[in-house]
């Protein structure tokens, strides 16, 4: 490299260097500005024209929060118990909505907003844990017929669901989305502790409805693979569908049709201020 131009390239990073000691001297160090004032006219004049450092904008701010579509109101008399505490308090307030009889048979209490947290969740993507699901197996094992390439989903085995579509057509919508508005801080909290730091746990409800009302029918019978104890549906495209585009096409056509009218008449609810 050529003198002329090392002696250039050792001006820029002076003046780069002499650029940021100037403004920081002009309040901190007086005799460092006489100091510079008396630096050549060239390397003064690339000190004047030289712009100050400004961090990225990633590192002036953090990033807001996402913006809260469906607010839910607390009501700030109500006192309500420790999550981890809240079984008792919540279990008994569903029995009389649900049914006493109904909700033994039916749902897991242990621990069961952190439960109805997590299978929500899951249900759009993802696996539903078998050790936190909030509703228990219905009764019976899966009605197939046929074997090898013409095993297929029976249509006696929709039957097998029907006493939980029966439920959930008799919940009032607006006595389940008030009690879920009651406890809605802790079912927040149990959505954060999944992770969910910014996160809000009535826009991921919502969304998740939505996603379920999405499912579309499949005509004709659904055939099955049995590669090891559990069931898969042959076709890859079914097999690929989210847990719960799968709990419906499991439940059948029909009941399918029943629970996404129940669920437009809980998001109707929900969304009501």
């Amino acid at each position: 490299m050529r003198t002329a131009a090392k002696v250039v390239i050792a001006l820029v990073v002076l003046a780069a260097l002499a650029a940021v000691a100037w403004r920081w001297a002009q309040t901190e160090s007086p005799a460092l500005v006489e100091l510079v004032e008396q630096a050549p006219q060239r390397m003064r004049e690339a000190i004047a024209t030289t712009p100050p450092f400004e961090p990225p904008a990633a590192d002036r701010a953090e990033a807001a929060p996402p913006a809260i579509e469906h607010p839910v109101e607390a009501d700030p008399y109500s006192t309500l118990p420790q999550l981890d505490a809240s079984d008792g308090e919540l279990v008994g307030e569903l029995a009389s909505i649900v049914g006493a009889a109904d909700l033994a048979r039916h749902v897991e209490a242990k621990g069961l907003i952190r439960r109805l947290v997590v299978a929500i969740d899951n249900l759009p993507g993802g696996r539903l844990p078998m050790k936190q699901r909030p509703l228990k197996a219905v009764e019976g094992a899966p009605v197939v017929s046929g074997d090898g390439e013409s095993l297929v989903l029976d249509e006696k085995n929709y039957a097998r669901y029907l006493p939980l579509v029966e439920l959930g057509e008799r919940i009032d919508p607006a006595a389940l989305v008030a009690l879920y508005r009651r406890y809605y801080p802790l079912f927040q909290q149990a959505y954060q502790d999944l992770g969910y730091l910014d996160g809000y746990f009535n826009d991921r409800l919502v969304a998740v409805i939505d996603h379920l009302l999405a499912a579309q029918p499949v005509a004709g019978p659904l055939r099955l693979v049995q590669p090891n104890v559990l069931y898969r549906y042959a076709d890859p495209a079914l097999e690929a569908r989210s847990p719960g585009h799968k709990i419906l096409l499991r439940i059948g056509p029909d009941n399918t049709a029943r629970v996404q009218r129940v669920l437009r008449g809980w998001r109707e609810a929900l969304l009501k201020q």
